[in-house]
């Protein structure tokens, strides 16, 4: 029985790794992707700082995203030198973004975000320095 728990073990770790993005050259990668029920995504302060790339897609009924928080000043550094990617939402009326935020980052999108009402962005955030 024993061997029979580790070979489920192995089934079920493999089909992980087939539905998750993995790039071979250890980048870290915070993907948000096919929620369908999903309305709100927030993210606290000094998260995923040294990931490579956030991507946010293909959500149906996301209507807000708030990276970093509005009521702390001089802090914020999410995602500091990641790519970003928002893409494919349909609902998404809202985008925010704190301080030092995607400051250097080799690429920004926003794509296809038809409801797409404000983008607030607080200092350097997406400031590519």
């Amino acid at each position: 029985n024993s061997e029979e728990h580790e070979n489920s073990e192995e089934h079920e770790n493999s089909e992980e790794h087939e539905n998750t993005k993995y790039i071979e050259d250890d980048s870290y990668l915070f993907v948000v992707a096919n929620c369908k029920r999903l309305k709100e995504l927030r993210i606290g302060l000094e998260c995923f700082r040294d990931f490579d790339e956030c991507i946010i897609e293909d959500n149906p009924a996301l209507e807000v995203i708030e990276m970093g928080s509005r009521d702390v000043e001089g802090i914020g550094c999410l995602f500091y030198s990641a790519s970003l990617f928002v893409t494919h939402l349909p609902a998404l009326k809202t985008f925010y973004c704190s301080n030092n935020s995607f400051s250097c980052p080799p690429c920004i999108v926003f794509e296809d975000l038809p409801s797409l009402e404000t983008i607030t962005l607080d200092n350097d955030a997406m400031s590519f320095d």
